[in-house]
C-alpha cells in the first residue's frame, strides 16, 4: 500500500517552498497530515538554517552542510519556526518512522510515544557523523 492509496501519514517539515510542494501534491487526501513545524527539545520557537533542500537548528554545530559542505552559517539563510518535542504530533499509532532532520533526529526518539516496527534515521553521511550518536 501507498500513502496514494490511503495509508495514514504524518509528516513535518519546516521550510515554506517543500510544505508547498507536499500541500500540492498531496492536495485532497484525507489521510495525509502535515504539520508546519519541527521537531526539538522544547516546545517554542526554534531558529534553523535552510542550506539548499536542508535546513538544520542553527544552535548545532554539526550539520551535514556543515560538516560535508563546510557551509558557514549565513544570517540570511536563517529563519525562525515553531518547534514541538515529537510527543505533541504523533498518537502512539507509527508502525514506520523515517528521520532525516539534521542532526536533530535524537529529539523524536527521546520523546517517541509509539513503539514502530521500523525506524530509518540518519546518522551518518560521507564525514558527517550525528551529533547525538551516542544517545541512540
Amino acid at each position: 500500500m501507498t500513502i496514494l492509496k490511503g495509508v495514514k501519514c504524518t509528516l513535518i517539515k519546516p521550510h515554506p517552498q517543500s510544505i508547498e510542494l507536499i500541500k500540492k501534491h498531496f492536495a485532497g487526501l484525507t489521510n495525509v497530515t502535515l504539520h508546519e513545524t519541527t521537531i526539538y527539545d522544547y516546545n517554542g520557537k526554534i531558529e534553523l538554517v535552510q542550506r539548499g533542500s536542508s535546513s538544520f537548528v542553527s544552535e548545532l554545530n554539526n550539520s551535514p552542510a556543515i560538516t560535508n559542505d563546510n557551509y558557514k552559517t549565513d544570517d540570511n539563510d536563517k529563519f525562525t519556526i515553531d518547534c514541538k518535542t515529537f510527543d505533541k504530533l504523533e498518537d502512539g499509532t507509527i508502525d514506520l518512522l523515517s528521520i532525516d532532520i539534521e542532526g536533530s533526529e535524537w529529539f523524536v526518539l527521546k520523546y517517541i510515544i509509539s513503539q514502530p516496527v521500523v525506524i530509518l534515521l540518519e546518522t551518518h553521511e560521507s564525514i558527517y557523523l550525528n551529533p547525538y550518536i551516542k544517545q541512540f
